[in-house]
């Protein structure tokens, strides 16, 4: 079900953005070698491999090179459960498989790290999954922390302090503007850069989601991210993305180099992904039921250890969301305490 969910959700909108740029691309394609280059680009996106052809150096068409980064997350859609269905066979604990967890995202930006200082390769560094998974595993890592309620003392610690929600707006700020060409900056971009970007983004993601347990007034990041514009701009992030690439390369040649250049690319990008929204992904992301919200009055059972319960055993029924590693781990169904105050009606947005 976690598989058909992904499908419904990424691929219409990338189907479609595919079929126009290969039909453009074959009306503007000069020679045999932009045809073969199409034709390759086509198949690494149909079968999610696209990130590799970086990896092994050749450079893919302008209008889609940035899906790479989706191939990186459906790779990491189709193995990650599998794992967990064979860890989880095996009895393992929550305590254990939270530590594999958080050791794989270590060593996952530990990979980078070293891989990039021993051989400068951009190529490898910024497009390999393995290289790339430390952010994603760092999500997994949250979601079982919540689900679970193993770290729910440290979400109320998060949550409680004004330093979680601004550090990370400041650390993004920082890498931004220390990222460049040149030697020096690179080494420091993708040896602390990408690591610190995950993290900050992890550190705000737990402090939101221990203001919900925590509950009272909302914080004014709180308010500012649940402003109707960032909502709106939230729920179209996917087509957004999907449509940047193409939109700049259709304008390059009319406006760049003029005052016209990023106003006319926001305006025409922004009417694409709306296009898209629309008659795309909602055709294909219908609301679902939500899960049922607890009475806060009833007394329920106390949390579960995480280091003497198998992980699967107290796993909710999966809602419709998008939390990778819970969606893999409930396999039974069968929750041996009631999900408390930290579920959410869920949508398959």
């Amino acid at each position: 079900k976690f598989w058909l969910r992904r499908v419904r959700r990424l691929l219409p909108a990338v189907s479609v953005l595919t079929v126009v740029f290969a039909v453009t691309y074959a009306v503007a394609a000069s020679s045999v070698h932009d045809v073969v280059v199409g034709a390759i680009s086509l198949g690494g996106i149909v079968t999610y491999t696209f990130n590799w052809a970086g990896v092994l150096g050749h450079a893919a068409p302008w209008q889609i090179d940035h899906l790479w980064s989706l191939a990186v997350e459906e790779q990491f859609y189709l193995l990650w459960p599998i794992a967990l269905f064979f860890v989880l066979r095996r009895g393992m604990t929550r305590r254990t498989l939270l530590r594999l967890t958080a050791a794989a995202c270590v060593l996952s930006a530990l990979g980078r790290l070293v891989y990039f200082t021993a051989t400068h390769d951009l190529s490898a560094a910024y497009n390999a999954t393995p290289f790339r998974a430390d952010g994603l595993l760092l999500g997994c890592l949250i979601g079982e922390l919540w689900t679970w309620r193993v770290g729910e003392h440290w979400f109320r610690r998060i949550a409680s302090s004004w330093v979680s929600y601004i550090a990370p707006f400041v650390v993004l700020a920082i890498i931004a503007v220390t990222t460049g060409n040149d030697s020096h900056r690179l080494l420091l971009t993708y040896d602390l850069g990408f690591a610190l970007a995950a993290l900050s983004a992890g550190v705000l993601v737990a402090a939101l989601v221990g203001r919900q347990v925590l509950g009272g007034r909302q914080s004014r990041v709180e308010r500012f991210l649940r402003s109707p514009l960032l909502v709106a701009i939230g729920l179209r992030s996917y087509s957004i993305y999907l449509w940047q690439n193409f939109v700049m390369w259709a304008l390059n040649s009319r406006f760049h180099g003029t005052p016209l250049w990023l106003p006319v690319n926001i305006i025409v990008t922004l009417a694409a992904a709306e296009i898209s929204y629309r008659f795309v992904e909602q055709r294909f992301l219908k609301p679902r039921p939500a899960v049922p919200m607890p009475d806060p009055t009833e007394t329920a059972s106390p949390p579960a250890e995480a280091d003497s319960t198998p992980a699967d055993s107290a796993m909710p029924e999966p809602a419709h969301g998008r939390r990778a590693s819970v969606q893999a781990l409930g396999a039974d169904g069968t929750p041996s305490a009631p999900p408390g105050p930290w579920m959410r009606p869920q949508t398959d947005g």
